[in-house]
C-alpha cells in the first residue's frame, strides 16, 4: 500500500481538563507535509515558498511563513481547498522559513523549510518531479550505492547528439519499514534521432535525500528503499526496481517509526478482572470495567475515546500518524518496541508539562490493516498511568 507520508501529531486533552478530543484525523488540526513544499529564488532578495496539492491537509484556512534567519514579520496567505499555496517574501535559499497552518479547527505544528527546491529550469538538481522535466526514453540497467552516492547504469538509443541526465523524487513516500521512496532518472536526448545503443554510468548524491528524511523524522540514522521505474536489472525487464539505502548509526537511534535500535519494552500483565472494550477503530483493549466510552468523531480517520475517574483512553486508526513523535520533547520520555498480538509496536511513556501535567503511555502500530493505529492512555497523576500500562499489551486487532 502506498500512501503519502505525513508527520501528524495526536493532539489530545486529558480527562481532567475536558471531555473533548482533537483526534488523529488529518483535519484536526491542519498538518504540513514539508516534502512537497519548495523554496525557490525569484530575485536577488526575494523567494517564493509554495506547496503542491496536499501540502496542507485539509485545505482551506491560511498559512503563516516567517523568515527566521532574518527575523522579519510573517507573511500570510490563503490555502487552496487542495492544500496548495504560494507566498512571496524577502529572503534567499540559505534562509530558514517557519510555517504554521491554521483553520477553524486549530493550528498545525510548526515546520521549518529551506532552499530545498531548484530554481526554474534546474531539472538536474535535487527536486520534486515536475511535468516540465525531460523524460526521454531510457532503461535503468544497474543500481548500486556506495556510501552516500547512488550509481545508476542506463541504456538508451542515440549516438548523434549530446545527452543530459538528472533525477527527481516523487511526492508519494510509502509509510512502511523501511520507508519506500520513488525516484525518476531524467533524460534529455538533445533531439538525437540515431538508434545506436548507448550505455552510460551516472552518479547522484544522496545527501539531499538524507537531509529531507532527517527533517521529516528528526533522526540522523535511517533506511529507505529507493524505487526507480523502467528497469531491466540482470537482463530481467520490470516496471520498477529498488535499492536499499542505509545510513547513520542505527544502533543509536530508536526511530522512525520503530528503529532497529529500539530496546525491548516489557509490559506488565493485565489483571484477570479486567474486561474487553471494543473501539470503533478496528481493535479492542482490556481495562477495568468502570472505563466508559465517550462520543468522539473523526473526519477522515477513526477516533474513539474512553475514560474513568483518573485517565482517558484514546484510540485512532487511519493512513497517517506521527508515530508518537510529538512526545519526544516531553519530560521522562522513554521509548521501546514490543510485539503485541504478533504486531510490531512502538511504545512510549512520557510526562507532558502543564496545568495539570499529563502522564502518558502510548502504543503506535505502523503497519496494520487500513494503515496505522495508535492507542494512548493519558492520566492526571503517575500512579494511575503506571497501573494502566498493561492495557497496551492487551490490544487485539479484529
Amino acid at each position: 500500500m502506498t500512501v503519502r507520508l505525513l508527520v501528524v501529531g495526536l493532539v489530545i486533552v486529558c480527562a481532567a481538563c475536558s471531555k473533548t478530543v482533537v483526534g488523529t484525523e488529518t483535519g484536526n488540526p491542519p498538518v504540513l507535509t514539508t516534502s512537497v513544499i519548495i523554496v525557490e529564488a525569484i530575485g536577488e532578495t526575494r523567494v517564493r515558498v509554495s506547496g503542491e496539492s496536499g501540502a496542507i491537509t485539509p485545505g482551506g484556512g491560511d498559512v503563516s511563513i516567517t523568515n527566521t534567519s532574518r527575523g522579519d514579520e510573517p507573511a500570510v496567505a490563503d490555502v487552496a481547498e487542495d492544500g496548495s499555496f504560494s507566498v512571496e517574501l524577502e529572503g534567499d535559499l540559505d534562509d530558514d522559513y517557519e510555517l504554521v497552518a491554521s483553520n477553524a479547527a486549530g493550528r498545525s505544528p510548526t515546520r521549518t523549510v529551506s532552499g530545498s527546491g531548484p530554481t526554474s529550469g534546474a531539472w538536474q538538481t535535487w527536486h520534486m518531479c515536475a511535468d516540465t522535466d525531460p523524460m526521454d526514453p531510457l532503461i535503468v540497467t544497474e543500481l548500486r550505492i556506495e556510501g552516500d552516492t547512488l550509481h545508476v547504469g542506463v541504456s538508451h538509443a542515440g549516438g548523434c547528439a549530446e545527452h543530459s541526465y538528472g533525477w527527481c523524487y516523487g511526492k508519494d513516500w510509502a509509510a512502511s519499514i523501511p520507508l519506500q521512496a520513488s525516484f525518476q532518472v531524467l533524460h534529455d536526448d538533445g533531439g538525437d534521432a540515431c538508434e545506436a545503443e548507448r550505455n552510460e554510468q551516472l552518479s547522484f548524491d544522496l545527501t539531499p535525500f538524507r537531509a529531507a528524511y532527517a527533517k521529516l523524522f528528526r533522526t540522523d540514522a535511517g533506511a529507505a528503499s529507493l524505487g526507480f521505474s523502467s528497469c531491466a536489472l540482470d537482463g530481467q525487464p520490470g516496471d520498477s526496481c529498488r535499492v536499499l539505502y542505509e545510513w547513520g548509526d542505527g544502533a543509536a537511534d530508536c526511530g522512525p517509526p520503530i528503529g532497529r535500535a529500539c530496546p525491548t519494552f516489557e509490559l506488565p500483565d493485565a489483571p484477570a478482572t479486567w474486561v474487553e472494550h471494543e473501539t470503533e477503530c478496528g481493535f479492542s483493549f482490556r481495562a477495568p470495567d468502570d472505563v466508559i466510552e465517550n462520543d468522539a468523531q473523526g473526519e477522515d480517520s477513526c477516533v474513539d475515546q474512553f475514560e474513568d475517574d483518573a485517565c482517558s483512553f484514546h484510540a485512532g486508526s487511519g493512513l497517517f500518524s506521527g508515530g508518537l513523535s510529538e512526545f519526544e520533547d516531553a519530560d521522562e520520555y522513554e521509548v521501546g518496541r514490543s510485539f503485541i498480538q504478533d504486531v510490531e509496536a512502538k511504545l512510549v511513556t512520557a510526562v507532558r508539562p502543564g496545568e495539570p501535567r499529563q502522564y502518558i503511555a502510548g502504543a503506535h502500530f505502523p503497519q496494520v490493516s487500513g494503515g496505522t493505529a495508535d492507542f494512548l492512555v493519558i492520566c492526571t497523576t503517575r500512579d494511575p498511568r503506571d497501573a494502566m500500562l498493561p492495557t497496551l499489551g492487551t490490544i487485539r486487532f479484529q
